[in-house]
């Protein structure tokens, strides 16, 4: 009986990990790999966004391209969520997404990606992200 409970949720780690680097790799082909959104690049984004990320948990990495994002470590093992900021000519590029680590594979899946592959992790993620938006005066993720 242990052997078949065993086998079973191996099949099931398998599959999920199977399930979850299919649908990452397919949001990445199609465009819903991050959410992006553009504002008007003003001092205050940057410091309403570093008010935002101290509230919620998220720490800031600076890239050596001049971008800063922002990660953190959900609840739920292995899912990391992220916010991006980048500077495009006269605006700011936000970027959100998550990434499953610890399941084969680092794919990425945007917040308001259709679709139940990560769907708690990105609902979860949205509520915050959605927070910071209507800060800025952005329109929701969903």
């Amino acid at each position: 009986m242990f052997l078949y409970i065993t086998v079973i949720v191996v099949l099931i780690v398998v599959l999920g990990a199977y399930v979850i680097r299919r649908s990452t790799a397919s949001a990445a082909s199609s465009g819903l790999n991050r959410d992006r959104v553009r504002i008007a690049a003003e001092e205050r984004v940057l410091s309403v966004i570093d008010g935002w990320a101290a509230r919620h948990g998220y720490a800031l990495t600076t890239e050596p391209d001049g971008s800063r994002t922002y990660q953190y470590a959900s609840k739920l093992g292995g899912i990391l969520v992220f916010l991006r900021v980048e500077r495009v000519d006269d605006q700011f590029e936000l970027q959100t997404w998550v990434r499953a680590t610890g399941f084969g594979g680092n794919g990425e899946m945007a917040l308001a990606a259709p679709g139940i592959v990560l769907s708690l992790p990105r609902k979860q993620a949205r509520k915050p992200h959605n927070e910071l938006r209507a800060e800025l005066g952005l329109p929701s993720l969903g």
